[in-house]
């Protein structure tokens, strides 16, 4: 067995069904050509559609998945939160408390904040807890 056979889902996901995709499908495809979001739309399901053109390994496909998903649930997450302004902070995990660094983040995100913007990061130890703590 091969490491890309290996690849599970998660959990199992509620898949539509051949004339549920066909339909949705259908109906982008009826929609005025003139109208930007159903342009991009439509090269975006053309895109998938050629990644299968590609032969793309199993790893590769549940990577371009996994991002769609990800990226999907992020938008959702930050959609009530798109007129606030944001600022990605992201850093080593080791950096402890009494190094400069760590103490540059932490005041960086305190004026961040000061001047309106969200901060955000992964939520783990280091400059990103230090930007937490003083956000």
């Amino acid at each position: 067995m091969n490491a890309s056979s290996k690849v599970q889902p998660l959990r199992p996901l509620p898949l539509l069904s051949k004339e549920e995709i066909l339909h949705q499908i259908g109906t982008r495809l009826e929609s005025p050509e003139d109208d930007l979001h159903v342009a991009l739309m439509k090269e975006l399901l053309t895109d998938v559609l050629k990644l299968h053109d590609t032969r793309l390994d199993l790893l590769d496909v549940n990577i371009v998945n996994r991002a769609v998903k990800e990226l999907r649930h992020a938008f959702s997450v930050f959609h009530g939160y798109r007129d606030c302004r944001e600022i990605s902070i992201f850093g080593s995990t080791r950096t402890p408390s009494d190094e400069p660094n760590y103490q540059l983040a932490f005041r960086f995100a305190h004026a961040a904040v000061q001047r309106g913007f969200m901060v955000i990061t992964r939520g783990a130890d280091g400059i990103m807890r230090a930007s937490q703590e003083r956000a």
